[in-house]
């Protein structure tokens, strides 16, 4: 592959320096650097759009320079730029079955194998606890095997969230590498009211995975972390940003 850098991309991400989002949220600065290439209109030839991990929903888009100088544009916002930080992605450790890992409750024999995880409670309420997580990914893996890819098992997870009902009318999902980075209807969970938990199980390959829970109110495409597990500036969080750049080409045909 061959490849030519024709501007570089700057990128920090900071607590917000609102004082409503300051315990909150992340506040993200961009700086574009466009080297020897001449633009014309930093307005209307560039687009700047930021992404929260590999979700969708809340995508910063269209984000036009705070300031224009020679040769760089710069993307210095307050509340523009700004994410609900989240919390750290939980996690599970299904590489046996034959061993309880941790996190995990009970394993129930059958056809295909049941591991029951110990429920979840909500973090939004208590303080910031660092996790070491994977930033919601998953690694296949199995131990009493040597090749994961092809030897390990497919079984079915479940998961309980002690959450009582929602007050706001809406969904509940699991989200992660483990759903596609997709809110999925089978990873959506349901309440039961005798256990008292929202609960769903997945069908899913053996390994150590992060997951999270987002919460999506109806009548919105939405979702909010901060409904379960609050929202932390202190979080590590993934952020991606896509610049484009609409070069104007002029062909002139001669006949």
């Amino acid at each position: 592959m061959v490849y030519d850098d024709k501007l570089f991309v700057e990128a920090r991400v900071q607590q917000s320096t609102l004082a409503k989002g300051r315990y909150t949220d992340h506040e993200i600065d961009v700086i574009v650097n466009f080297g020897n290439i001449d633009y014309v209109n930093p307005i209307n030839d560039v687009h700047l759009s930021i992404y929260q991990g590999h979700r969708w929903d809340n995508t910063i888009t269209n984000l036009t320079p705070s300031f224009v100088e020679r040769k760089r544009l710069v993307y210095d916002f307050e509340e523009e730029s700004s994410f609900g930080a989240g919390n750290e992605y939980r996690f599970f450790d299904c590489k046996s079955v034959r061993f309880y890992t941790e996190r995990v409750q009970e394993i129930i024999k059958d056809t295909v194998d049941i591991v029951l995880l110990y429920p979840d409670v909500p973090w939004g309420n208590q303080a910031y606890s660092f996790i070491q997580d994977i930033e919601g990914y998953y690694v296949p893996n199995i131990l009493e095997r040597d090749d994961a890819r092809i030897e390990a098992d497919y079984v079915w997870v479940n998961f309980c969230l002690q959450q009582n009902p929602f007050l706001d009318k809406g969904d509940l999902y699991l989200f992660g590498a483990l759903t596609d980075w997709y809110l999925k209807d089978e990873a959506k969970l349901n309440y039961d009211e005798r256990m008292g938990c929202y609960e769903t199980s997945l069908l899913l390959k053996q390994g150590y995975y992060n997951y999270t829970y987002l919460f999506v109110p109806e009548n919105t495409q939405l979702a909010s972390q901060e409904a379960v597990d609050g929202d932390f500036y202190q979080t590590s969080q993934d952020y991606y940003i896509l610049f484009t750049y609409m070069i104007m080409i002029t062909v002139t045909i001669v006949f």
